[in-house]
């Protein structure tokens, strides 16, 4: 006859109190303290989007240095953003960023393609311009800190849309295309 051990629930998960009655569950133990799947997929869809946008027009992107006019002319040091100076990735931050708002939106695999599409255009158009060719060589002195942060949210968006993806094709994978569970072979 084989033997049963008890089984012990997890800690925090329906055990007891000092008073017989259920205790709280921790904070480490619950489910809703852990993010994945989904829920990391929309977090960093939206959060990344509207980080997006608020670096974009909040924020200083690169020192700009205009050079010294004639023989008593000083040089003057500025700052700009990204709309001042990204003549065309701007719209594409702005298209991916509406893009990410969207596909949280509307359900369908072709808005989460775009995003996905969009966010891996922008994130590596971004990088390449603020770390490899600056828009002006002979004016920008240096990358803010507004340029690395929205780096950085870009490529929350770009993670979160391939999350969506990799969380859809694993609802996918355990249910199978028709809806039905899959059943493995003996």
């Amino acid at each position: 006859m084989p033997v049963r051990l008890p089984r012990t629930p997890e800690p925090g998960v329906g055990s007891r109190g000092a008073d017989g009655g259920e205790a709280a569950p921790s904070v480490a133990g619950s489910r809703a303290a852990r993010l994945h799947g989904p829920e990391l997929s929309v977090g960093l869809r939206l959060g990344g989007a509207v980080a997006l946008v608020v670096f974009m027009f909040a924020t200083s992107w690169y020192g700009v240095s205009t050079p010294a006019r004639g023989p008593f002319g000083t040089a003057t040091a500025t700052v700009a953003g990204a709309w001042s100076m990204l003549q065309l990735l701007r719209w594409v931050l702005l298209l991916t960023a509406a893009a990410a708002l969207l596909s949280l939106g509307v359900r369908g695999r072709a808005a989460v393609d775009a995003a996905r599409l969009l966010s891996g255009v922008a994130t590596v158009g971004l990088f390449l311009r603020l770390l490899v060719v600056p828009p002006d060589p002979h004016a920008v002195l240096d990358v803010k800190v507004g340029g690395y942060l929205a780096l950085i949210a870009c490529a929350a968006l770009c993670l979160g849309a391939w999350e969506a993806e990799t969380a859809s094709a694993g609802a996918v994978g355990a249910r199978g295309r028709t809806g039905r569970p899959v059943r493995a072979f003996r």
